[in-house]
């Protein structure tokens, strides 16, 4: 199983459509540079190999698969945190039982960090520890 490890990151502005499109994309993007000095809390391992499993690869990979399908349907861009994705995001990081072996933040730091940055963009990042 080949994991990685994932921030969630939030930033402050929205940033234009163009760019988030080359960062949803994996293409090189400002967002890259700006990322390294955004808020960020380390939220665990995903595995990447189970992607296409029903838990996506644990909470973390749930996180990112989230907050993915909002930043580019219907259009591209960076999801803002209101009360609804909270709640979706907080929902997702439940463990399940059919997760894979992977580590993951404490559910009471995923909440701080969220309650702390409400009404910021929100990005999943590989992290670095």
């Amino acid at each position: 199983m080949t994991v990685v490890d994932l921030s969630l990151v939030a930033l402050r502005d929205p940033v234009p459509g163009p760019a988030a499109r080359l960062w949803w994309n994996g293409k090189e993007s400002a967002l890259d540079d700006l990322i390294e000095r955004c808020p960020q809390l380390w939220i665990g391992q995903a595995a990447v190999d189970l992607h296409d499993e029903p838990h996506h690869g644990g909470p973390a990979g749930r996180i990112f698969a989230s907050l993915f399908l909002h930043g580019t349907i219907p259009e591209y861009g960076l999801p803002l945190l209101d009360h609804t994705l909270h709640s979706e995001i907080m929902s997702a990081f439940e463990p399940r039982t059919d997760d894979p072996p992977v580590q993951v933040a404490a559910m009471a730091d995923l909440r701080d960090f969220l309650d702390d940055h409400e009404g910021w963009h929100l990005v999943t990042a590989e992290a670095m520890r």
